[in-house]
This record gives C-alpha cells, structure tokens and sequence, in this order.
C-alpha cells in the first residue's frame, strides 16, 4: 500500500480505539482480580499474529491467482490491490477488538458497549467510503474493488472470526485464562 493509505487506514483503526475506555467488562472476568501476565499477551501474540498473517497472504493470493494482479508496471492493476489489501486491513483491524475483548462468542455471549459498536461502525464506513469517493480515492490512489472481491472479504472475515475464536477456545482449556 501507499504510505498514505498506511496512515489513513492506521488512524483511522486507532481513532476505533477511543471508545475502549467506555466499553464493559464481563462480570465474570471482574469478579476475581487478575494480575497482569505478560506470558498470556506473549502466548497470544504468538498464536494469533499468524492468524493475521495468513488472512493477509490470503488477500494477496486472491489479489495474485484470481484477479491476475501481478504486474507492477500495470498502475490500474497495483491500485486494485492495494485497494483490496487497504479494505481487508480495516475489516480485520476493527474485527479482531470485538473477538479478543472478551473469553466469550463476541456479540452473542458478550455485547460490546454501544460507544465501541458506533466507532467500529464509523470506521468502517468511513475507511469503505474513502474508496467510493472519487476526489478521495483519486488522492489515494484507490480504485473501486472488484464486486466479487466483497465476497472473498466476507468469506475471509467469517474463517477470521471462526479461526479466531476456535484459537481462543483452545488457550482457554490450555492456560484457563484469556488475555
């Protein structure tokens, strides 16, 4: 990506983070105190920063085998894909807040705060409209992403969230505790 789709993807991810401070806690996580453990964030780190990975390799394969993005000289095909990664980064950025914010299924056994559901919302819809805006995506060299890849978006974000959370199933009966 362009480094200016860097920073206006980065901060739009972290103006999403504003709202941590007002979002709750499970009472069950509240009702015993826990000491900070670095080895749990270091056990995560370990375990779920390939998860991440791997949805961004498999963005670059869609981008590589299906669409054929592979000549860099070609400045139509470069911005479809930097395009296509700048939205599955926004997807998977403000997903993974709402799937490691709590030990429990996200949304079905733990709500978030409606503070944290508006920015996540917000950001998202801001970071997809940057990309339908025409004076906006001419200035950030984005163009508008292959129907069929929302899609593939969908379907990465869905076994994101699947893998995700079995990955957190399994720390959990491991280590009997989450972050």
């Amino acid at each position: 990506m362009t480094g200016l789709q860097l920073l206006v993807g980065g901060l739009l991810y972290e103006s999403s983070q504003l709202a941590i401070p007002w979002d709750s806690m499970d009472p069950e996580y509240l009702a015993v105190p826990t000491k900070w453990c670095v080895w749990d964030l270091l056990r995560f780190i370990v375990i779920q920063g390939p998860l991440s990975s791997f949805i961004d390799i498999s963005t670059f394969c869609i981008n590589w085998f299906f669409y054929k993005l592979r000549d860099p000289e070609n400045i139509a095909a470069v911005k479809t894909f930097q395009t296509q990664w700048y939205l599955q980064g926004i997807l998977t950025q403000v997903l993974i807040v709402h799937l490691v914010r709590t030990a429990k299924l996200p949304f079905i056994q733990s709500q978030p705060t409606k503070p944290l559901i508006f920015s996540s919302a917000l950001v998202l819809a801001v970071g997809f409209a940057l990309v339908y805006i025409p004076p906006v995506a001419n200035a950030m060299h984005f163009t508008k992403p292959e129907n069929s890849f929302l899609g593939f978006l969908a379907a990465e974000m869905a076994f994101y969230a699947v893998i995700v959370e079995v990955t957190k199933r399994i720390q959990l009966k491991v280590f009997k505790r989450w972050l």
